[in-house]
């Protein structure tokens, strides 16, 4: 719901993500930067692909040809293993924010949750983690309480669980504690 929205339904790359992403980065840009944002059109499994298999390289050429290699990638990801096994693995490596890598280390720097109580997390937690995604350093809790909060209320809405404001509060206020 956050990250990529059709991930069950797409083979690792997403026309109507990157048409999206293109059309708000050009609307950010013509207006010299005053309104919108730049946004990116990757998959996650084009998130994983790059993270496991390419190299951080900047500029024109090198960043198309990384682009490139990442639809390559992803799309062998997606025919080797299912989807769950690849939210998995993405979910294992990609950044939260304040050194977190993995869900296993956010878990426990936002939420004192130890590897085995994952599966305990309720839906605020790991809603107050996965509405981090999109900009780590910016929506997570321990740097932004109020922009993680919206964004979580956001993000809970979005999946259909009803909110608790008081539920929601105290799981900020735990997040930020902690973080």
């Amino acid at each position: 719901a956050r990250e990529d929205v059709r991930f069950r339904s797409h083979w690792g790359w997403d026309w109507r993500g990157k048409l999206r992403a293109m059309s708000k980065s050009a609307f950010y840009l013509a207006t010299f930067g005053q309104f919108g944002g730049k946004q990116g059109g990757s998959t996650i499994t084009e998130q994983l692909a790059k993270n496991l298999f390419l190299s951080a390289d900047r500029g024109l050429f090198s960043g198309l040809r990384r682009k490139f290699k990442e639809r390559i990638l992803a799309f062998k990801l997606e025919t080797h293993y299912d989807k769950l096994r690849i939210l998995e693995m993405y979910l294992n490596r990609v950044y939260f924010g304040k050194g977190a890598y993995g869900i296993e280390t956010a878990a426990r720097l936002y939420f004192n949750r130890q590897p085995g109580e994952l599966r305990d997390m309720d839906a605020y937690e790991a809603a107050m983690l996965a509405q981090s995604l999109p900009r780590p350093n910016a929506y997570n809790c321990a740097a932004n309480p109020d922009r993680a909060a919206k964004e979580t209320r956001k993000l809970l809405a979005e999946i259909g669980t009803p909110i608790d404001e008081t539920r929601l509060t105290a799981t900020v206020e735990r997040c930020a504690r902690n973080g």
